[in-house]
This record gives C-alpha cells, structure tokens and sequence, in this order.
C-alpha cells in the first residue's frame, strides 16, 4: 500500500502561489492570436457590411505642415522607395494587388513628408466601374484602398491627403465615395473628420463584380 500524501502548511501556500501566478507571455500572446481569430470570424460571419459615404463638399482646410502630394497613374512610374514601403508593411501580395489596380484605371496618391512617403490612397473614376455599391455617374470619384504607414499614424495625414486630393480633382457639382467595413473605427473617423455623408450600408462586393 503506497503511503499517504501529507501537505505541509508551507506545500499549501506553494500551491495556492501556483494557482496565482499570472500566465506566461507566450500563453498571453497566443490567447491574443486566438481572440484576433474569432473577432476576424464573428465578423466577416455576422458584421460583414460596408458602410458607404458620399462627399460634396465644402473641403476642409489643409494642413500646413511641408509636405508633397504626387499622383501616380501608372504603376512603373511610382517611386522605388514608395515601393519598398509597400512591401514592407504590407502583407503578402499588396503590392502585386495594387499593380493590378492601377492596371485597371486607378491612380495612386502619395503624400511624402522630409522624401519619406507617409500615407496614400487610390481613386477610379466611376466609368471604369461595372457596378459599385451605389449607381455612379461617368466623373464620380471613388477613394479607396487608403493606408498610412505605421510610424505617421494618429497626425491626422489620411484624412490631410484627402484634402490635397479633393482640392486638386473634385470639381464644383462633382461627387466623390468612399466605403470602410462597419467595425473599421479608424477608418471611419478618418472619413468623418472630411465632412463625408454616409448614405448606405451595404454588402461587400468583390473586385471582379465591381470591374469585370
């Protein structure tokens, strides 16, 4: 017969220390990794709109800090280090994602402070469109595919190169859109902060029904 199990006082203490101890950073990286999967899975599963806004003006000021705004229509003329940052904070395959859209009409805004692209976005003219969430007349302009690079985020230079935009190509009596998921917070600030309107809340539609 094996002998009983006897606990000290001090053995409860060490164990009841055990049941306290905080989880190991591995343990809380990989609960974050897990809890990342379900929000992205709850999401795509039950929160999966888009909110669609429309904007006709007036432009808000832009800002004063120096900078540079260059509109790219071709995606061979696009700078090598506007490039290299794509690749760099971008995931697999963004920068092939967005050849193909410039292949497709698009144009690529680029807003670089000290020679350093900070964030950028793209823009289509609604003709080249086969459908989109809302009807589109031949001069509408819709922005999309917007970023700003991590180091530049939280100054207010998505919504600034917006401005730079508009002031440029958004003419008196013309429209321009824009779209962002519903629980895509930042985005939607960045959208309100330039007087955009929202006028829909729709379905996802893909590249390939939206360009054919």
């Amino acid at each position: 017969m094996s002998k009983p199990i006897i606990h000290t006082a001090a053995d409860a203490a060490n164990i009841q220390n055990d049941s306290k101890r905080k989880p190991t950073g591995a343990v809380v990286e990989l609960s974050g990794k897990i809890l990342r999967r379900l929000t992205r899975y709850y999401q795509k599963s039950f929160q999966n709109r888009h909110y669609v806004f429309e904007h006709r003006g007036p432009i808000g000021p832009v800002m004063n800090t120096p900078c540079e705004v260059v509109k790219y229509e071709r995606f061979d003329d696009v700078h090598k280090i506007v490039k290299e940052a794509i690749q760099f904070y971008g995931e697999e395959r963004t920068l092939e994602r967005d050849r193909l859209q410039m292949d497709q009409d698009a144009d690529m805004w680029v807003m670089f402070i000290d020679g350093r692209p900070v964030t950028m976005k793209f823009t289509r003219r609604g003709r080249y469109f086969k459908r989109w969430f809302v009807p589109l007349q031949d001069d509408d302009i819709v922005v999309f595919r917007g970023r700003t690079f991590p180091e530049y985020r939280g100054r207010g230079l998505h919504p600034a190169l917006t401005r730079f935009m508009f002031k440029r190509i958004l003419h008196e009596g013309q429209r321009a859109f824009t779209d962002c998921k519903i629980h895509n917070k930042s985005s939607i600030r960045a959208i309100q902060k330039n007087n955009w309107a929202r006028v829909a809340t729709m379905k996802p539609i893909s590249r390939e029904q939206a360009l054919g």
